[in-house]
């Protein structure tokens, strides 16, 4: 089982895929790079040369003349990925407004397929499930990528309209036939036992985003098979470097020098992080003062 760091905007900079691929992460994704604003993305498409091969560029396009741009950019990648389900407003006229418009989705699917053959570089696609619940596409979608020979699929295991609070949709997944690509799934992934869960669905590999930010040592714990607690998704509570007491709960050394390397390296690369989701779930600020 590979295991993906998802792309998450503001957190997936090429510092911290560096050190979650040190701690056994097979592949990272970059975060979403528009390709109408790729003038204005330079820490968005940086990366350490030694991560190269491990590092997936995922854009957001909506026509041929931004894919030739695209593989003219990233010509150094190993494999570029077309983002079609994110479902931010901003995002309206690419990505996710891609499942709403399935004739532009066939047509561009086929032409980035060929097109990054052509150079050798893998293409790949990101989508998820439908448009919503009572509109789940996912075979049809799969199929679409297969005749136009896409590579790999990742699937949010969601639709477009559906708020993580309710928990990822597994059910679609166990109808799915075997393809010729390989797919890697996303959704509600916090510990082994949830990864699990997944694989034993469908033959598939794991994508993390949500969790992974919040515990960077994740891929570790899953690799090695540690941190085995049942349940629903709760990546707080399932982390073992925030330490709990009945008042209060603070972060172990461990993530505390996790963060400390974090923030030199990001400062050596003159980047802006945010630790948000590092803190999660800390009651007391001691924190914010590693």
């Amino acid at each position: 089982m590979f295991l993906y760091l998802a792309p998450l905007n503001r957190f997936s900079n090429h510092v911290y895929r560096h050190l979650i691929l040190k701690r056994k992460a097979d592949f990272v994704f970059t975060e979403l790079i528009r390709i109408q604003d790729l003038h204005r993305s330079e820490d968005k498409i940086k990366y350490f040369k030694e991560d190269l091969n491990k590092t997936i560029f995922q854009i957001g396009i909506s026509n041929k003349q931004e894919i030739d741009i695209a593989l003219k950019a990233f010509s150094h990648a190993k494999e570029l990925n077309i983002n079609m389900d994110c479902p931010m407003s901003s995002m309206k006229d690419t990505c996710g407004a891609m499942l709403r418009n399935e004739p532009l989705m066939d047509e561009l699917t086929e032409y980035f397929a060929k097109q990054c053959k052509k150079v050798k570089i893998l293409s790949s696609v990101k989508i998820r499930l439908g448009t919503d619940e009572n509109n789940i596409q996912i075979e049809k979608y799969l199929d679409m990528f297969e005749k136009n020979s896409i590579d790999k699929v990742y699937i949010h295991a969601r639709p477009l309209r559906y708020t993580y609070l309710r928990p990822a949709l597994l059910d679609p997944l166990k109808s799915l036939k075997k393809y010729t690509f390989p797919i890697i799934i996303s959704g509600d992934v916090d510990n082994y036992i949830s990864a699990k869960k997944i694989t034993e669905i469908i033959d598939c590999d794991i994508m993390i985003g949500r969790a992974a930010f919040m515990n960077p040592f994740l891929f570790e714990e899953i690799k090695d098979r540690e941190n085995l607690t049942e349940g629903p998704y709760d990546p707080i509570n399932k982390d073992r470097n925030i330490i709990k007491t009945p008042d209060s709960s603070y972060m172990t050394d461990k993530k505390k020098d996790f963060i400390r390397e974090y923030r030199r390296l990001a400062e050596k690369e003159n980047i802006t992080i945010n630790l948000t989701l590092l803190f999660k779930g800390l009651s007391s600020k001691d924190g914010y003062l590693i």
